[in-house]
C-alpha cells in the first residue's frame, strides 16, 4: 500500500488516460443490439428453432414490419384514396426504401377483408424490410418523407421499429436510473459524513470505474461476441453504484476513525486496508463468483449479466489505487466543511439489534423465515417478454400494435406460429390428415379464436376436401348415372319390342350388356350409399372402409368395359336402324327403279349398279 501511496500520481494518470480512450473509442452498445437484435431466450428453446425454420422457408430477405392508418371518425372514401397514393408511392419507391415485399388492400383488393377493420378506422400494410445496414431512426424518416401527404394518422411499427423504441425507453431509464442513484447517494453521504466533498469523491471513484468497465465490455461486446442485452449498461450502473458506494463509506468511516486516533494520513490509509481492505476484498468476491455465475444460464439476459464481473473486478482496482491516492491527497478535507474528524459513536439502536441476534439465533432466524416464507409462496411473478405491454402506448410502434389489437384483435397484431418440419414431404394425404388434426386441436385451447393452416386457410373447413363430401359427390354422380342407363334401357327395350322380327341380335347384346351394367352400377351405388353411412357415423374401421374402396375399384372396372361395350353395339345399331329405315320408306312408297338399268326394286339383287344409283 506503501508503494501505490509513493506512486499516486503515475497510478491517476494510468486511471485517467485509460478512462477517457476507452470511453473515446468504446463502440455504441445500442446500435450493436439495434443491428444485431436482442436474443431473449436460448438457441435451443422452441420458439428461437421455429424461428430459424422459418427463415429457411421464407427466401425473401428483411423482416416483418407494418404501418397502421388510423382516423377514430372512420376513414372516408377520399382518405382512403390517399392512404392509396401513398401505399403506392411506396411500392414505386421499394428499391430506395428496403422494401422487398409488401401486402396492401389497394393492389391486393381479395386482402382487403384482412387488412381494413370492419369498422372502417383501420387499415393496415404489411412489408418486409431489408435494412442494408441503415439506423432505424434513418429509415424512419426516409418512410415519413413518402408518407407526409397522408390524410390521416399513420404509425410505423413490426419487430425493427420495437426493438428501436425499446433500447430507446431503456436508455432512457438507464439515464433515469443513473440519476436517481447519484442523487440518493449524495443526500445519504452527505447526511451520514455531514460533508459535500465526500460524496462528490465518492461518486467520482465510482465514475471512474463504471467507464472502464463499460468501455472494456463494449470491445467484447463488438469483438468477441459478448453477451449483451438492453438491461446490461442499466445492470452495470446499479450494481456499481450501488456496492461502490458502499465500499467507499466504510473505506472513509475507518480511515477517519484512523486519523481521530492521531496517525498520519500514510499510517491512516495503511490501518485503513489492512482492516477494512480484507472485508471488501471478500465481498467483492462474493458479487464476482455470483454474477460469474450466470455463464451458465441458457437464457441470454442472465448471460448478459456477466458484465457484472468485468464492473466488480475493475472497482476492486480502483478501491485499491485510485482510492488511497484521493485519501492523499485530501486528507482530512475529504470531511469538509465538517470539522470533526472523530470515530462516530456507538449506536445504542444497532447494538441492542446486534446483541439480540447473536443471543437468540434461532429465534431471530425462525423470525426471519415466518416474515419472508408467504413472501416466497405467494408471490406470482413470471418471466414477462412483453415488450409492447412495456412499452405502453407511449411509443409509435407499440400504439399500432395496440389499435390493431382493439380492431382487428390480438391474435392479428402478434400472431402465434406453430411449425412443423418432418424428414419427409408433407405434401400427401397422410401428413395433410395430421395437419388437419392438429389445427382443431388448437382450435379447442381456451383463449385461441381463429387457427389458419394450409387445410384451413382462411380459418374455417373446406368440405370439399374431406372423405364424406367426396363419397355424397360421388354417390349424386353415379346415382345420375344410374338414371341415365336406365332410360337408355327402357328405350332399348321399347326397341326391341317393336322391331321384334327384325334381326337385333346385337341390340340383344346391347340390352344384355346395358341390364349388367345397370345390376353393377345399383350394386356399386349401394356400396357407396353404405361407405358414406359408415363416414357420416363416424365409424372408425379403417379395414371396413378399405374392402369398400377395393369394391368400387373393381366395379368400376367392370362398368367401364360394360359401357365400351354399350357404345360398341350402340353403333352398330344405330347403322342398322339407318339402314331399315331405308327399307321401310321404299316399301311405303311402292316399288321403285334403277335409273340404270330399271330392274324394280323387288329384283335389285339383279341390278349391277346396286351400289353406285339410288333407286328412285
Amino acid at each position: 500500500m506503501r508503494r501505490i501511496i509513493k506512486g499516486r500520481w503515475a497510478i491517476f494518470a494510468i486511471w485517467l488516460i485509460a478512462t477517457i480512450v476507452l470511453t473515446v473509442i468504446q463502440p455504441d452498445v445500442n446500435a450493436i443490439l439495434r443491428q444485431k437484435g436482442q436474443e431473449g431466450t436460448s438457441k435451443d428453446s422452441p420458439s428461437v428453432i421455429a424461428s430459424s425454420i422459418l427463415k429457411k422457408m421464407d427466401t425473401t430477405k428483411g423482416t416483418d414490419n407494418l404501418i397502421v392508418f388510423y382516423d377514430k371518425n372512420k376513414i372516408s372514401n377520399d382518405e382512403m384514396k390517399g392512404i392509396g397514393d401513398a401505399v403506392k408511392s411506396l411500392s414505386d419507391s421499394s428499391s430506395e426504401l428496403g422494401i422487398t415485399n409488401m401486402i396492401d388492400p389497394f393492389s391486393m383488393p381479395d386482402a382487403k377483408s384482412s387488412l381494413v377493420s370492419k369498422d372502417g378506422t383501420t387499415v393496415m400494410v404489411s412489408y418486409k424490410l431489408d435494412k442494408k445496414g441503415r439506423e432505424i431512426d434513418d429509415i424512419k424518416k426516409q418512410f415519413e418523407k413518402k408518407l407526409d401527404k397522408v390524410p390521416v394518422t399513420y404509425y410505423l411499427s413490426g419487430e425493427d421499429f420495437i426493438n428501436n423504441d425499446y433500447l430507446k425507453a431503456t436508455q432512457s431509464g438507464v439515464e433515469k436510473s443513473a440519476a436517481l442513484t447519484v442523487i440518493f447517494i449524495l443526500v445519504v453521504l452527505i447526511l451520514a459524513f455531514r460533508s459535500v466533498v465526500t460524496p462528490l469523491i465518492s461518486l467520482v471513484a465510482v465514475a471512474f470505474s463504471y467507464l472502464c468497465s463499460m468501455g472494456i465490455a463494449a470491445q467484447l461486446i463488438d469483438k468477441a461476441g459478448f453477451p449483451v442485452t438492453s438491461l446490461t449498461q442499466m445492470l452495470l450502473v446499479l450494481i456499481l453504484f450501488g456496492i461502490g458506494t458502499d465500499y467507499n463509506i466504510l473505506l472513509f468511516n475507518r480511515f477517519k476513525e484512523e486519523l481521530s486516533h492521531g496517525h498520519s494520513i500514510d499510517d491512516a490509509i495503511v490501518n485503513t486496508y489492512k482492516t477494512a481492505g480484507k472485508t471488501i476484498a471478500y465481498s467483492i468476491l462474493t458479487v464476482f463468483i455470483a454474477f460469474l455465475a450466470l455463464v451458465f444460464s441458457e437464457s441470454p439476459i442472465y448471460q448478459s449479466g456477466v458484465v457484472v464481473v468485468i464492473g466488480v473486478t475493475v472497482l476492486l482496482l480502483e478501491i485499491l489505487t485510485l482510492t488511497p491516492f484521493i485519501m492523499k491527497v485530501l486528507g482530512k478535507k475529504i470531511f469538509w466543511p465538517s470539522k470533526n474528524v472523530g470515530g462516530h459513536k456507538e449506536n445504542k439502536f444497532w447494538g441492542k439489534s446486534s446483541s439480540l441476534a447473536t443471543k437468540h439465533p434461532i429465534i431471530i432466524t425462525v423470525t426471519i423465515l415466518l416474515i419472508i416464507g408467504p413472501m416466497m409462496y405467494f408471490h406470482q411473478e413470471k418471466l414477462n417478454f412483453d415488450t409492447v405491454g412495456e412499452l405502453g402506448n407511449k411509443y409509435p410502434s407499440s400504439k399500432a400494435i395496440n389499435l390493431v389489437s382493439d380492431h382487428f384483435g390480438k391474435g392479428q397484431s402478434m400472431p402465434a406460429t406453430v411449425v412443423i418440419e418432418n424428414d419427409h414431404a408433407l405434401d400427401n394425404n397422410e401428413s395433410l390428415a395430421v395437419i388437419d388434426n392438429i389445427t382443431e386441436r388448437l382450435k379447442s385451447i381456451k383463449g385461441v379464436k381463429q387457427v389458419s393452416s394450409v387445410t384451413q386457410p382462411l380459418g374455417e373447413k373446406i368440405d370439399d376436401f374431406y372423405v364424406d363430401s367426396q363419397m355424397a359427390t360421388v354417390t349424386d354422380g353415379l346415382s345420375q348415372t344410374k338414371d341415365g342407363v336406365d332410360q337408355i334401357h327402357d328405350g332399348m327395350k321399347q326397341a326391341q319390342e317393336k322391331l321384334g322380327s327384325a334381326d337385333f341380335t346385337d341390340v340383344n347384346k346391347m340390352v344384355d350388356g346395358t341390364a349388367k351394367l345397370q345390376d353393377g352400377m345399383t350394386a356399386l351405388t349401394s356400396g357407396l350409399k353404405q361407405i358414406q353411412a359408415g363416414i357420416d357415423d363416424r365409424s372408425n374401421n379403417p379395414q371396413t372402409i378399405s374392402n369398400g374402396i377395393a369394391a368400387i375399384e373393381t366395379n368400376l372396372t367392370k362398368m367401364s368395359e360394360g359401357v365400351a361395350l354399350l357404345a360398341d353395339n350402340y353403333n352398330k345399331m344405330q347403322a342398322g336402324y339407318k339402314e331399315m329405315g331405308a327399307h321401310y320408306q321404299r316399301g311405303s312408297s311402292g316399288p321403285s327403279w334403277c335409273k340404270k338399268c330399271h330392274y324394280p326394286n323387288a329384283i335389285d339383287d339383279r341390278c349391277p349398279w346396286k351400289q353406285l344409283y339410288e333407286f328412285e
